[in-house]
């Protein structure tokens, strides 16, 4: 939601008590930014994931595991 002060008001309703106040609610409900911050947190959350999946797929336990079920699964279909 986009908010914008008036240019044209007086320095006392820029600066005054409601100015501030006005300007800190435009100023903490801005979320203009908000959607890249949650890219850049699911992509490297993403990478992340990847590089620990790399590493648990790649060790020689899961891989034999794996070669195993294939060839049993192989051994039912033939």
């Amino acid at each position: 939601m986009r908010h914008s002060i008036n240019p044209h008001s007086s320095n006392d309703d820029l600066f005054g008590k409601e100015g501030k106040l006005k300007y800190l609610h435009i100023f903490i409900n801005d979320q203009r930014g908000l959607a890249t911050a949650e890219y850049a947190v699911a992509t490297v959350a993403a990478c992340g994931f990847g590089g620990v999946l790399l590493k648990i797929l790649g060790s020689a336990a899961v891989s034999d595991l794996l070669t195993e079920l294939i060839r049993r699964g192989l051994g039912l279909v033939m």
